[in-house]
């Protein structure tokens, strides 16, 4: 068996010998001290194997000799690599492509950040950057416990952090600091003043000595529930007043409305395509325009087999526009301030009742403008220490 694979890596080739006398095509190989195996007849045909690197002095001999041939098969690595010696390109591609996966596991080729809410994704790309931690970046110069320290210590949201080498991807896990309920203060003495001017529709006096109550009218910074009461031997004594002071109260808001608006007209679509290797433009095709136009960006990071490499392509296309004006009317303006109104009122929900709204426009210069005069019901209320 030792000896098939050794003749096996050396290059077999099988002649077939259609002399009439194929002794004397075996005497003249003997002579020139010429390997000969695995020789067996078959008929009238006496086949042979010899060493490939012995095919050209053979065929010499048999020529000279006159000696009838012919080769029936060849096999072994030699055969494999002069076969293919034309095509030296694909075998190098096929190698690079069986060790690309193992020189691509030394480097970091994608950055996955999790866990973040607060801080900003491109802030902690940055500091990784400036910690070692890069599309590029040799594996073994990353040090994982310092950064982990390094990204506490710099960004007072993160109260934990961890950083897993993934093969050639470096997973971020972070975890933030909740905003935890304000703990109750019940021990500093504190009034409740009005924080607006207002008309008080109700109140809810849960510590303290109330001095308004439903039906009057108060102004901002006005003591509402003091902090200040009496026992039963009427001694002062300070508390923290606790109350909501729900009242009327008024508000107005100022939409301006350019008369002479902006008009876009599309004239047509332009794309262009940038390639990125190790986060750097190597390469780019495709028009940019010179003209007004919006832009949407798509980026794509390449992988093969499910292994990401270091190219990326992003592709931008330019919707491009023509930018003209035109004079809009009132019901027109009318029609946006609207727009724009309800955006105020949605955020205004949230905290305050909308009773009431009176909308008053008028024309100033080349603008539309529009006052909005509000009546709410809200919680007034507003915790100010007492000094001593």
């Amino acid at each position: 068996m030792f000896i098939k694979l050794i003749r096996f890596f050396r290059g077999i080739v099988t002649l077939k010998i259609t002399d009439n006398y194929p002794e004397r095509f075996l005497y003249i190989c003997q002579k020139k001290s010429i390997t000969i195996f695995n020789m067996r007849h078959c008929g009238k045909n006496m086949y042979i194997s010899i060493p490939y690197r012995k095919l050209k002095e053979v065929e010499n001999l048999a020529k000279s000799a006159h000696i009838k041939y012919c080769t029936v098969s060849k096999k072994g690595v030699p055969i494999y690599i002069n076969t293919y010696k034309k095509r030296v390109g694909l075998i190098i591609g096929l190698i690079c492509l069986l060790i690309l996966p193992y020189i691509l596991n030394l480097f970091i080729l994608d950055i996955n950040i999790v866990g973040n809410s607060v801080t900003d994704t491109r802030l902690l790309e940055a500091q990784l950057h400036d910690m070692g931690i890069f599309r590029g970046a040799f594996r073994k110069n990353i040090d994982t416990q310092t950064i982990e320290r390094m990204l506490m210590i710099n960004n007072e949201h993160i109260s934990w952090s961890a950083v897993n080498l993934k093969g050639c991807t470096a997973e971020i896990k972070i975890r933030e600091t909740t905003n935890a309920k304000e703990i109750m203060d019940t021990h500093t003495p504190c009034n409740i003043v009005a924080k607006k001017d207002g008309f008080i529709v109700s109140t809810e006096i849960y510590e303290g000595q109330p001095l308004v109550k439903s039906g009057e009218s108060v102004q901002a910074g006005e003591i509402l529930v003091s902090g200040i009461t009496q026992d039963s031997n009427n001694k002062s004594r300070l508390l923290k007043s606790r109350a909501k002071i729900f009242a009327e109260t008024e508000e107005d808001i100022s939409i301006p409305i350019d008369i002479e608006q902006k008009k876009y007209t599309s004239t047509g679509v332009m794309k262009h395509i940038d390639i990125y290797f190790f986060g750097k433009k190597v390469f780019s095709f495709g028009e940019i325009p010179d003209t007004d136009s919006k832009t949407l960006t798509f980026a794509k990071k390449l992988s093969v087999m499910g292994k990401p490499i270091p190219i990326e392509l992003v592709k931008n296309v330019y919707l491009c526009r023509e930018t003209t004006s035109e004079k809009i009317d009132f019901n027109k303006a009318k029609e946006l301030a609207n727009i724009n109104i309800k955006n105020e009122e949605d955020e205004m929900k949230q905290y305050k009742k909308i009773i009431d709204r009176e909308l008053i426009a008028e024309e100033v210069n080349d603008k539309f403008l529009f006052n909005a005069h509000y009546k709410f019901i809200e919680d007034i209320a507003e915790s100010r220490e007492i000094l001593k």
